[in-house]
C-alpha cells in the first residue's frame, strides 16, 4: 500500500516560471511540502489552475484562486484531479492524505472514497496558524540540532 500526500498550492507565488514545489511562497506551503517529503512515499500539489501537479513540473505563475471557482467548476476540477491521480499508479486501498482546505476537499474526498482510496485529512479542524505551528513542531522534533 502506497502513501500519497496532496498539498494545496497558494496564491502567493514567485513572479517567474518555476518548479511547482518552489513556485508557492507561503510558509504553510513550504512547511507542508517539507513535512510530506519526509512522511509520504509520493506527493503532489493541488492547483486551482493546473489541477494535479508533480512537484518537479515547471509552471507559470497564475492568479486564479480556488475560491474564485464556482461549485460546478470545482466539481469539474475534482474530476480532472481524480483522472490525473488514476494515471499516477495510485491503486484502490492506497492512502491519500489531503493537506488542503475544505473547498479542495469538498468534491475530492467523496470521489476518492467512492473509488476505495483510504483518505485522511491529517490537519483537519486546524486553522492555517494552527497547522503552521503543528508542522513547525513536527519538523523541529524530527530534525534535532
Amino acid at each position: 500500500m502506497t502513501t500519497i500526500a496532496l498539498v494545496a498550492g497558494s496564491k502567493s507565488q514567485q513572479k517567474v516560471p518555476a518548479l511547482s514545489q518552489l513556485l508557492y511562497r507561503t510558509p504553510l506551503f513550504q512547511k507542508t511540502s517539507l513535512y510530506v517529503e519526509q512522511h509520504y512515499e509520493r506527493w503532489y500539489i493541488l492547483s486551482a489552475k493546473y489541477g494535479l501537479l508533480e512537484p518537479d513540473t515547471v509552471i507559470e505563475p497564475y492568479s486564479l484562486s480556488f475560491h474564485d471557482l464556482s461549485r460546478d467548476e470545482r466539481f469539474r476540477w475534482a474530476r480532472r484531479v481524480i483522472e490525473r491521480l488514476s494515471h499516477q499508479r495510485i491503486r484502490t486501498h492506497d492512502t491519500i492524505a489531503i493537506f488542503a482546505g475544505k473547498h479542495f476537499q469538498e468534491f475530492l474526498i467523496p470521489v476518492m472514497e467512492g473509488r476505495r482510496f483510504n483518505v485522511t485529512v491529517p490537519l483537519s479542524g486546524m486553522n492555517a496558524a494552527q497547522q503552521l505551528r503543528w508542522l513547525e513542531h513536527a519538523l523541529q522534533n524530527e530534525n534535532p540540532e
